[in-house]
């Protein structure tokens, strides 16, 4: 079973427009089922929210008062679905995403494949068709991290390949096995605002030794920070780049022992 954990900042035409999107593009013979994670921080259309509950039977709600992304993505897994079995995947989406593929397949075709395989994104586009996200690259030189892929379009991309090996993924669109989830205690809360998923991405490879991949058979349209915004915290950036800074390091170490039994 696939558990796709929408937050929503109340019943909005966004939030409709991503699930119906969800319900239309998704075609395969997987299980799933959407969990909205309703923080009420807007005020909510009544109508969509009739819409939503009587047209689609397999939507669930877990009605929360705020709205955080780290916490509230915990609380859907630690508490909503604190019961479900380890192998169930799940798919984090934010309402600001549509769906232009079947996501949900191809992402879970993906990460089926191998044990090996930590967290799966999808490529990501702005309405204007150039690609918002095409998996999260590091610059070591600056200890940053980058959208692969930004402002491009696909010719200029080259993609020959159905997915491709990245550092990590934006949660905007993710899909992680549950006990990969659990075993790293999910997002970290002490982020603010943001790069609380790269920060998992990144424990996924160096804390489990796993790697993580784009999907590019996973297609849809993302209408960047709709969500939270895009406002940044000065704590978070210094923290992810000392996180960057300490995954950058085990990783050359990583190399150069590799390189030494040789």
């Amino acid at each position: 079973m696939i558990r796709v954990i929408i937050p929503s900042p109340g019943y909005t035409s966004m939030l409709q427009d991503c699930i119906d999107s969800i319900e239309s593009q998704t075609k395969g013979t997987v299980a799933y089922e959407v969990l909205i994670v309703n923080t009420k921080t807007k005020e909510e259309d009544p109508d969509i929210a009739e819409r939503i509950k009587s047209k689609y039977p397999n939507v669930k709600t877990f009605n929360l008062g705020f709205y955080h992304f780290a916490t509230v993505n915990n609380k859907a897994v630690f508490e909503f679905y604190k019961d479900i079995d380890d192998e169930d995947m799940l798919c984090f989406c934010n309402s600001d995403i549509e769906f232009t593929s079947d996501c949900i397949s191809e992402m879970f075709g993906l990460a089926e494949q191998s044990r090996t395989i930590g967290t799966v994104g999808a490529l990501l586009y702005f309405p204007d068709n150039t690609i918002q996200h095409a998996g999260i690259g590091l610059e070591p030189k600056t200890i940053n991290c980058y959208h692969i892929g930004y402002r491009k379009r696909d010719a200029e991309m080259l993609i020959n390949s159905n997915y491709g090996l990245v550092e990590g993924n934006t949660a905007a669109l993710m899909m992680v096995r549950c006990i990969v989830f659990r075993t790293l205690k999910g997002f970290d809360q002490d982020y603010k605002i943001c790069f609380e998923d790269l920060d998992f991405n990144l424990r996924v490879k160096k804390v489990l030794g796993l790697n993580n991949y784009i999907c590019y058979n996973a297609t849809a349209y993302h209408n960047e920070s709709s969500t939270r915004g895009r406002t940044f915290d000065m704590l978070d950036v210094w923290k992810i780049r000392a996180k960057m800074a300490d995954f950058l390091y085990w990783k050359e170490k990583q190399k150069n022992e590799n390189s030494s039994k040789l």
